[in-house]
């Protein structure tokens, strides 16, 4: 007797059921987490932060928009909330900037105009598509 409540009707097979309204981002990282996991020994530290992970993101408590490759998950972990969906040019933007003011490259006018592009990027306000130099933004601004 064929079972229509999974595999050809509305519901995927109860093994799958997680994967409903899931991102193909979130559901690539779990497959490859769990290969990852399968092979790692008990008592391995990877296993069990492996596990976490792809148990929040099965819960819908972590949605990644954009693929995280495993190995950089295992060195970084998540992204910070504010980098999802982010442009490439908009997160090195952020870095660099970031990384500007802690070196002690900016007076406090830099400061405060990087500290307000900054903020600007990371509440979407701001995109950026290409490349933006730090220097080049302290004389010029985002471009139009």
């Amino acid at each position: 007797m064929h079972n229509n409540e999974h595999g050809t009707g509305a519901l995927p097979p109860p093994d799958f059921a997680w994967q409903m309204g899931k991102t193909a981002a979130s559901i690539r990282f779990v497959n490859e987490a769990m290969a990852i996991i399968s092979v790692c020994g008990a008592d391995d530290p990877d296993r069990q932060l492996l596990t976490e992970a792809v148990d929040a993101v099965k819960r819908g408590e972590r949605v990644l928009r954009r693929f995280l490759d495993v190995e950089v998950f295992l060195v970084s972990g998540f992204p910070f909330p504010w980098e999802e969906g982010k442009t490439e040019a908009s997160l090195r933007f952020v870095r660099e900037a970031e990384r500007y003011v802690a070196d002690g490259r900016a007076d406090a006018g830099a400061r405060q105009m990087l500290g307000e592009a900054v903020d600007a990027v990371k509440n979407g306000e701001r995109v950026l598509t290409q490349p933006l130099e730090i220097e080049t933004f302290l004389v010029s601004g985002f471009p139009l």
